[in-house]
């Protein structure tokens, strides 16, 4: 998987290679950070988005059965739970419709809600006014009703009922529309990247380019986003690509493990712009932030079953060993707090070294299975850690890429890390998966490119070095002046 950005950030153009490691290095604001994440939320638009889909359409067609009921309803009035369990019991036929509306009380499947749609929406020409105040009569809730209410609805019920045909015939256009899942795909991504960059993908020193994002697979152009600003996205998919990851994961913080709450997680919400934005259809409902999301993954395994566990364990035994070899022991939660479990010794999650704390993500992302056909995007992964555990953390890197076929966007700012990947990418032979870039300022522009270093991989070195040379020279003068 190739991405393509041109004008997303700070970045003016980048061709970045996503096929096992990807490297990122370069000077802080020229735009690394803005790599993983536009991969980490086209990937996260695009996986699962099938389910998620069903699973809005879903609520969208409970909402407007809802909306159905209310509208069919006297103002005031409902069908209460004991008389749709007396309704159930009627062996006649007569007032189906009615019987249909107090079905749809409680919901069910799909395919069950949408014949009952069908269903009321062809029986409402026959439906009178009468036929719903009878059997709220059953029930004691037309007693609620003043005599100038019930009058002031049978007057009206035409009008009622037309406002229910237009809501039956919006829906059923919407879910029989064949463009509602690219559609809903389009909303889907546009969301993602605008959560993620905070509605700010496009450059913001020069709002009056296009923003172009592509994803391409052996060449050819799979996805295509074309942004002309924070509510105009143009989205164009290949209906055959299948994405190679299943999940992204972005970590940036190990501080993460300080911040979990036992009492789970906050879902962001507000997320305002659905698909049609005159009929009201379908919101993403998956969107979190990075540490909600982190936050869940390190709480609950991805499956409880046993054998996934066994095959677990079995699968990432390696990289277990090299992992263990820093923090051997578990994740325990309590209702004391959250602890780190090793011989026996409860150490608060709080007080385990910065350092640690990293790998300790990694093991335990591993042990619950949020680590199979991902997208792992590490941010500056290397910040806490002394020059001998960078070393340790990619061999790790580089084992997960190999065993468990892993792309990995990686940024960083030290030579050592640097090294140590191409170093172990040779050792476990996937320098042919391992990619290197270097992100660097146009001369006299705010913008910067993203040049691949695969070949000169020198230059990635010598450009974290320059700083330590010029320093290690400014004490060697020092010296001599002394």
């Amino acid at each position: 998987m190739d991405i393509r950005l041109e004008n997303v950030g700070i970045i003016k153009s980048a061709d970045i290679q996503v096929d096992g490691l990807t490297v990122i290095t370069g000077k802080n604001s020229t735009g690394k950070t803005t790599v993983g994440k536009v991969a980490y939320s086209i990937v996260k638009a695009n996986c699962r988005a099938q389910e998620s889909f069903d699973n809005s359409r879903d609520s969208y067609l409970k909402n407007q059965l809802d909306k159905l009921r209310k509208i069919l309803l006297p103002a005031n009035a409902s069908f209460s739970k004991r008389l749709l369990y007396e309704t159930n019991k009627e062996k006649t036929n007569n007032n189906s419709l009615v019987k249909l509306l107090i079905q749809a009380y409680h919901l069910g499947i799909y395919e069950e809600n949408y014949q009952i749609l069908n269903d009321i929406y062809s029986q409402l020409d026959n439906l009178k006014a009468e036929d719903i105040l009878t059997y709220l009569k059953k029930d004691n809730d037309i007693d609620a009703l003043l005599p100038v209410q019930i009058n002031r609805y049978q007057e009206q019920f035409e009008e009622v009922k037309e406002s229910a045909k237009e809501l039956c015939k919006l829906t059923i256009r919407i879910l029989e529309s064949k463009d509602s899942y690219r559609i809903y795909l389009h909303q889907r991504t546009k969301d993602f990247l605008n959560y993620s960059f905070h509605k700010q993908v496009k450059p913001v020193r020069n709002q009056g380019c296009i923003s172009h994002i592509d994803i391409l697979q052996k060449g050819h152009t799979c996805i295509s986003i074309r942004i002309e600003s924070a509510n105009d996205y143009y989205y164009d998919v290949n209906s055959s690509f299948i994405f190679p990851a299943e999940q992204a994961v972005f970590l940036d913080d190990p501080f993460i493990l300080d911040r979990i709450d036992n009492d789970g997680i906050s879902i962001v919400s507000g997320i305002t712009d659905p698909i049609y934005a005159k009929d009201n259809l379908i919101h993403p409902t998956d969107l979190q932030s990075y540490e909600d999301e982190m936050t869940a993954m390190l709480l609950s395994k991805r499956s409880s079953n046993f054998f996934d566990e066994i095959e677990l364990q079995r699968k990432y035994h390696s990289i277990f060993q090299k992992i263990n070899d820093i923090v051997p022991g578990e994740f325990l939660s309590t209702n004391d707090g959250l602890f780190y479990l090793d011989d026996g010794v409860k150490l608060n999650i709080h007080n385990l070294a910065t350092g640690s704390k990293l790998f300790f993500i990694i093991k335990q992302l591993l042990l619950n299975g949020y680590l199979d056909r991902t997208l792992l995007v590490l941010d500056e992964p290397e910040s806490h850690l002394h020059p001998e555990w960078i070393q340790k953390f990619a061999e790790v890197i580089i084992l997960l890429v190999k065993e468990l076929h892993l792309r990995i966007i990686l940024t960083t700012h030290s030579p050592d890390l640097l090294l140590a990947l191409s170093v172990y990418s040779k050792d476990y032979q996937i320098q042919d998966r391992s990619h290197y870039y270097l992100a660097k300022t146009i001369e006299g522009s705010w913008e910067a490119t993203i040049d691949c270093i695969d070949e000169n991989i020198n230059e990635g070195y010598a450009h974290l070095s320059i700083p330590l040379l010029e320093m290690s020279v400014r004490n060697q003068h020092q010296m001599r002046e002394q």
